[in-house]
């Protein structure tokens, strides 16, 4: 189950306006990323675009236009990729830039072979598909995050080689390489997103 909350800023401290995005046979278990029972094969291509499809609905339905777009780890990975191509021409959307953060350190899961069809019946199909390298991976959808974002933070110094390699064949990206933790480099963090929006 995924719960944001959120204040519009003319709002009174106290005024808060909640959004949920709900779906119990998708996300009422216990674990993070495993099957949905004993021995099913993954559904996590399902939650993954239910999950992204999902807020991309709700920042619309509640006339949010969002200036940059920060997704993070592989489970969000499809998002750049949807926004650069099924929502590219959206109004709400067409002008934000999206920022992906590789994280070394989270949990991995297994992905579905049947994501391509998910993803054609989108009409993400053939070249767009090229950064899976024909893979369905965690790591296949972080290639994809990748060549579908404006900027990339790398969250972490224990970022795979492969994926590193991947980044600097992609020249056209903003790059924040890690800084350090959040708590301690805000500041490079805040320079970073008003790149995108000075």
């Amino acid at each position: 189950m995924t719960r944001s909350s959120s204040r519009s800023p003319r709002s009174p401290p106290h005024a808060y306006r909640s959004t949920s995005l709900d779906n119990a046979d998708l996300f009422g278990r216990k674990s993070l990323f495993g099957p949905p029972s004993e021995g099913a094969p993954s559904d996590n291509a399902d939650r993954s675009i239910f999950f992204i499809r999902g807020v991309l609905e709700a920042i619309k339905s509640l006339h949010w236009i969002p200036d940059v777009i920060h997704c993070l780890g592989w489970f969000s990975a499809l998002a750049p990729v949807y926004l650069k191509t099924a929502y590219k021409d959206d109004p709400y959307f067409e002008r934000a830039k999206v920022i992906f953060s590789v994280d070394g350190n989270e949990e991995e899961g297994e992905i579905g072979e049947d994501l391509i069809k998910k993803l054609e019946f989108d009409k993400i199909t053939g070249d767009l598909l090229d950064p899976l390298q024909g893979e369905v991976t965690p790591d296949a959808l972080r290639r994809m995050a990748i060549h579908y974002s404006d900027g990339v933070i790398l969250g972490q110094e224990s970022v795979s080689p492969e994926l590193i390699e991947y980044l600097h064949s992609e020249p056209d990206h903003k790059v924040l390489e890690y800084p350090g933790p959040a708590v301690d480099h805000a500041e490079a963090y805040v320079d970073f997103y008003r790149s995108f929006t000075e």
